[in-house]
């Protein structure tokens, strides 16, 4: 997972590809929030890629209790 949305980052992205994500390029996986009773435990499970795309794959850890 990166460490994060931040100058560094951006410094080190393609030029081709749009600082602001407008094309698609990004996007967020949230693992914690105000609203969350408390953070989801996810498990990375390695980057597919397709013709077009890369994905990183994700599962909840057997950690993560999920109740109403």
């Amino acid at each position: 997972m990166n460490s994060g949305f931040n100058k560094a980052l951006l410094e080190e992205l393609p030029t081709y590809i749009d600082p602001c994500g407008e094309n698609g390029e990004f996007h967020t996986l949230v693992i914690n929030a105000p609203y969350f009773h408390k953070p989801l435990e996810v498990e990375w499970l390695g980057i597919d890629k397709t013709e077009r795309f890369y994905y990183q794959r994700y599962q909840l850890s057997d950690r993560t209790v999920c109740s109403d």
